[in-house]
C-alpha cells in the first residue's frame, strides 16, 4: 500500500512539474466537514501530529494536499511553494496558515488554489489527504456575503469526480441529518459507493446503535466512529498516542462496540481507509488507462496539424520549392482521395467536389419538361410562317425559340453550379490550408492571394466556356430528327419535338459541364496557383525564410503538447507500472 501511495504521488507530481494539474483525476482521498465537526482534530489523529492551523471561523482557506510519508529516519516537512526546503513538523501550521491567508486575500477569504505539504515522520501512515475548507451555515461578520455558496462550490467541485474517495465528517452529537458532509456527498455520490463515513464526539452521542446503523445501511464504504481530543484535551497538552489509548478504552466500555471493533477508533480508521483506497485505485486504473490513451491519440494529433519546426540550417532558396511541390502533391492525393484521412468525421478534399456534383446531376435529371408557350400562341406562330400563300413551311427558328428558352433555364441551373463548385474550393482550401500550413501565417497569405488572383480569372474564363456550351446545344441540334416533310406532324406535335431536342440538349450539358469545370476550373486553377507561387519565392530568394517564421503562439502551443506527451507517456508507465503491482499482489 505504501509503494502504492508513493507511485500515486510521483504521478500528481509528474502532473505538477509540467504545470499540469488536472488533467487527469488520479485517485484521491477528500476529506469534507462542517465548520466544528471534529475534521482538523480527526486528520491530526491520523497524521498524529498537529500541524493544521487552529483559530475561530474559517481557519482552512484553501484545499490542502498532505503527503505522509514513513520516514525511517527523521521528522521534517517540505512545501513545492518553498522550494522543498526542509521544516520542522512544528513550523507547518504557521507556514500553511500564511500561505492560506495570502491566495484567499484576494479571493474575498476562500481560494481554490491549492496548497502542497510533504510530512515525514517514522509514525506516519504513508498517506495523502486533501483536506477542505469546513462547510458553514452562514456568513459571519466580515465575511463575503456569498461565503456559503463559494464553499459549497468549491467542495462539490473537488469531490464530483468518481475517482475521489469522500471521508465525511459528521459530529456523533448531532442529528446526522443536519451534516454537510452527508449533505454533500450525497449529491455526488448518491449510493454511497465511494464515500466512508466518521462520526466524530462520541463522547457526546446518545443513540449511537440508531446513527450508525442508519449510516452504516446508507454508506457503502461503511462508518468509523472515533472520539479524538477535544479543546481542553489541546490545551492540556494531551498527544495523539494518549488520545489514541484512551479512545480504545472509551469504546471497549460501550457495550454497543464490544463486538464491533471494526467500527471504532483511529487506527481502525487508517486500516479502513488504506484497504478501500487500494481497491478504489484498482477499480479506477481501468478508465484512466483509456483516459491517457485517447488524451495521448489527441495530443499527437495536434502536434501532427502544428507540425514540426524547422531548422535553422536549411537553405530555404532551395528547399521551399520543395516544400510547395510537397503541398501540391498532398493537395492533389487529397482531391483524388490517395490521401487516407481517418480521424475525420467530415467531408475532405475531392469527396466534396464529388457531393456538387452528383447533386448537379440529380438536379438535372429532375429538369424532364418544358417552359412553352400557349397552345394558341404556337398556332399563330405556325400560321405566321405559312405567310401570304398559305404555304405549311414551319421554319426551325420555331424550334429553335422554344429551345432557346428553355436552355437559358439551364444555364441558370449551370452557373449555380459553377458558383457552388467556387464555394466548394474555397472550402477544400481552408481544410488544406488548416492540415498543412497552419503553422506559417505568411505563407498561408501567399497561398490566399495567389489562389484569389488565380480563381477570380479561371472563374471568368470557364464562365465563358460554359456560355459556350449551352449556346452550342441552342444553335446546333440534329435536323434529322425532325420530319420537315410531314408538315400536318409539325404543327399537331411541335411541343413533343421540342422536347425531345431539348433532352438531348440537356444529357449533354449534364455530361460535359462537370468536365470542363473539373479541367478548366478546379484542376487550372491549381496548376497555375502553384507556378505564381513557385514564381513568387524564386524572386524572393534567401527571404522566402520569412514565409515560414512561426508566429509565437504556434512555438507555445507545440510546446505545451510536448509536454502534455512527455507527461501522459510518463504517466502511462506509471499507471501501467502500477496495474502490475496491484495483479500480482
Amino acid at each position: 500500500m505504501d509503494e502504492l501511495v508513493e507511485k500515486l504521488n510521483q504521478l500528481q507530481s509528474i502532473l505538477n512539474s509540467f504545470n499540469l494539474k488536472g488533467l487527469i483525476q488520479l485517485p484521491e482521498i477528500v476529506v469534507v466537514g462542517d465548520q466544528s465537526s471534529g475534521k482538523s482534530s480527526v486528520l491530526q489523529s491520523i497524521i498524529k501530529k498537529d500541524i493544521l492551523p487552529k483559530g475561530s471561523g474559517i481557519v482552512t482557506k484553501c484545499p490542502i494536499r498532505i503527503f505522509m510519508h514513513n520516514s525511517p529516519s527523521k521528522e521534517y516537512a517540505t512545501f513545492p511553494h518553498l522550494g522543498n526546503q526542509e521544516f520542522s513538523l512544528d513550523d507547518v501550521c504557521d507556514i500553511l496558515k500564511e500561505k492560506g491567508n495570502e491566495l484567499s486575500l484576494s479571493c474575498g477569504g476562500i481560494s481554490e488554489t491549492e496548497i502542497e505539504v510533504n510530512l515525514y515522520s517514522p509514525e506516519m501512515t504513508t498517506m495523502t489527504l486533501i483536506d477542505l475548507p469546513g462547510i458553514v451555515r452562514v456568513a459571519d461578520h466580515g465575511q463575503r456575503k456569498d461565503i456559503v455558496t463559494a464553499i459549497k462550490d468549491l467542495i462539490i467541485s473537488r469531490i464530483r469526480d468518481e475517482r475521489v474517495l469522500i471521508l465525511a465528517v459528521t459530529p456523533g452529537s448531532l442529528d446526522i441529518v443536519t451534516s454537510g458532509a452527508l449533505e454533500f456527498s450525497k449529491l455526488v455520490d448518491p449510493d454511497g459507493e465511494r464515500t466512508i463515513g466518521v462520526l466524530t464526539k462520541m463522547d457526546e452521542a446518545t443513540n449511537n446503535e440508531t446513527i450508525i446503523k442508519n449510516l452504516d445501511y446508507k454508506l457503502k464504504l461503511g462508518i468509523v466512529c472515533v472520539k479524538c481530543r477535544n479543546q481542553e484535551d489541546l490545551n492540556n497538552g494531551k498527544n495523539v498516542n494518549t488520545q489514541i489509548r484512551e479512545e480504545e478504552t472509551f469504546f471497549k466500555n460501550k457495550p454497543y462496540f464490544i463486538d464491533r471493533k471494526n467500527c471504532f477508533g483511529i487506527n481502525t480508521l487508517i486500516k479502513k481507509l488504506k484497504d478501500k483506497f487500494k481497491l478504489h485505485v484498482e477499480k479506477s486504473l481501468p478508465n484512466i488507462q483509456m483516459e491517457i490513451k485517447t488524451s495521448l491519440e489527441q495530443v499527437e494529433k495536434n502536434l501532427m496539424e502544428i507540425g514540426e519546426p524547422l531548422s535553422e540550417n536549411i537553405d530555404y532558396s532551395i528547399w521551399a520549392h520543395s516544400f510547395i511541390d510537397d503541398m501540391f502533391r498532398w493537395m492533389q492525393d487529397l482531391m483524388n482521395g490517395s490521401f487516407l484521412y481517418l480521424d475525420c468525421d467530415e467531408l475532405i478534399g475531392g469527396s466534396l467536389f464529388r457531393k456538387d456534383i452528383k447533386d448537379f446531376h440529380s438536379d438535372m435529371q429532375r429538369i424532364n419538361s418544358l417552359k412553352t408557350f400557349p397552345r394558341e400562341q404556337i398556332d399563330k406562330i405556325v400560321q405566321n410562317s405559312c405567310g401570304l400563300h398559305g404555304l405549311s413551311s414551319i421554319a426551325d427558328s420555331i424550334i429553335r425559340r422554344l429551345i432557346k428558352d428553355n436552355l437559358n433555364l439551364i444555364r441558370l441551373e449551370i452557373m449555380k453550379f459553377l458558383k457552388t463548385i467556387s464555394s466548394t474550393f474555397d472550402k477544400f482550401l481552408e481544410k488544406a490550408y488548416n492540415m498543412y500550413i497552419s503553422q506559417y501565417r505568411k505563407l498561408r497569405l501567399l497561398f490566399i492571394t495567389k489562389f484569389t488572383e488565380v480563381k477570380n480569372i479561371k472563374f471568368k474564363e470557364t464562365e465563358e466556356r460554359l456560355n459556350f456550351l449551352v449556346n452550342l446545344e441552342i444553335d446546333y441540334f440534329d435536323p434529322d430528327m425532325i420530319n420537315y416533310e410531314n408538315q400536318n406532324y409539325l404543327k399537331e406535335h411541335i411541343e413533343i419535338i421540342t422536347l425531345s431536342l431539348f433532352l438531348v440538349a440537356k444529357n449533354n450539358l449534364n455530361s460535359n459541364v462537370p468536365k470542363y469545370i473539373k479541367h478548366y476550373f478546379i484542376f487550372s486553377m491549381i496548376e497555375e496557383a502553384k507556378i505564381l507561387i513557385h514564381q513568387h519565392i524564386k524572386n524572393l530568394g534567401e527571404e522566402s525564410k520569412s514565409l515560414f517564421q512561426e508566429p509565437t503562439d504556434k512555438a507555445e502551443m507545440r510546446k505545451l503538447f510536448l509536454n502534455k506527451k512527455n507527461a501522459y507517456l510518463n504517466i502511462q508507465n506509471q499507471i501501467d507500472g502500477i496495474a502490475v503491482d496491484i495483479r500480482e499482489n
